[in-house]
């Protein structure tokens, strides 16, 4: 008769535990720092009046046009295009791929990056 043994989760097997290393010396404790989060309305207002978002937006409700680029010039689009070849043809040509829930992290700040750096509107033609 023949013995059967239970698939490990992903085929990994499991590793014996191992007790830490506990050295002789006793590590003082530090406290931890302070955070001050209390900024105040007047500091955030005049933070945002401060940056460029903030002019953009103002120009946007008072109807003033700015210079667009074309679409081919967008970092935004350039780096979706990369991502949506990277996770579609990628593992076809041997190219490793991350997980979808790393991909998409990545591509987030990513995105708010470039979101934070774009000064100028997209145009089609």
């Amino acid at each position: 008769m023949q013995t059967i043994h239970p698939i490990e989760p992903d085929g990994l097997k499991q590793s014996p535990i191992r007790k830490p290393n506990i050295s002789a010396t006793p590590v003082p404790e530090t406290p931890a720092p302070q955070i001050v989060a209390n900024v105040g309305w007047p500091t955030l207002v005049l933070t945002w009046i401060r940056t460029n978002m903030s002019n953009d937006i103002l120009n946007f409700f008072k109807g003033d046009t700015m210079d667009s680029k074309l679409w081919y010039a967008s970092k935004t689009f350039w780096t979706n295009i990369i991502t949506l070849l990277w996770t579609f043809i990628g593992p076809v040509i041997g190219i490793p791929t991350l997980d979808p829930e790393t991909m998409l992290g990545i591509l987030t700040v990513i995105n708010v990056i470039l979101r934070i750096v774009t000064k100028q509107p997209v145009a089609l033609k």
